[in-house]
């Protein structure tokens, strides 16, 4: 038997692994993507709930606009939110009574379901303008339902931007 010889069994390793550099280089870059990545994930969280707010929005007015358009008088009548809703409640309703009384229940739903929700129903030549501080409809032109609400401010912006949703009520 050979003798074995200590230096043989030295393993040298020269140029194999990682330096520390290396590493704290490699964390850098992989920390800022997961950085850039949860900011993505936050616009694309706020975005969502923006949609939501408009699609919720255009469906109600969409809804109050073919309400509108199957109830008796609704649309020759005087759109009177102050009624009490009592009546819807009872069954038994006036044509009349029966539509403020909805549209009563409608604007209360969108106060509840949207930041600063706000609607009603108005003659106007130029649906497209108006907040809901100043809904601008001019009394001329068919009707049409419009919805107002406060976006939540996103990106740089922290202050809430108004929105607005019409539908034109067909055929009226």
């Amino acid at each position: 038997m050979k003798p074995r010889n200590e230096e043989s069994s030295v393993i040298r390793s020269h140029g194999s692994g990682f330096s520390l550099v290396e590493v704290m280089v490699a964390l850098a870059i992989f920390s800022t993507g997961l950085g850039g990545l949860s900011l993505l994930l936050l616009l694309a969280l706020q975005e969502t709930a923006a949609s939501r707010l408009h699609t919720f929005a255009a469906s109600q007015a969409q809804s109050m606009a073919e309400f509108i358009l199957v109830s008796p008088g609704a649309a020759s009548g005087s759109l009177n939110p102050a009624a009490a809703p009592g009546c819807l409640l009872d069954g038994v309703c006036e044509p009349s009574a029966m539509v403020s009384a909805a549209l009563h229940e409608w604007r209360n739903g969108l106060a509840d379901a949207l930041p600063g929700g706000n609607g009603l129903v108005c003659h106007d030549g130029t649906p497209a303008d108006g907040s809901a501080q100043q809904p601008a409809c001019d009394g001329a032109g068919p009707l049409h339902v419009k919805v107002f609400w406060l976006e939540p401010g996103g990106g740089d912006s922290t202050s809430p931007s108004p929105r607005r949703a019409v539908a034109r009520v067909p055929l009226l």
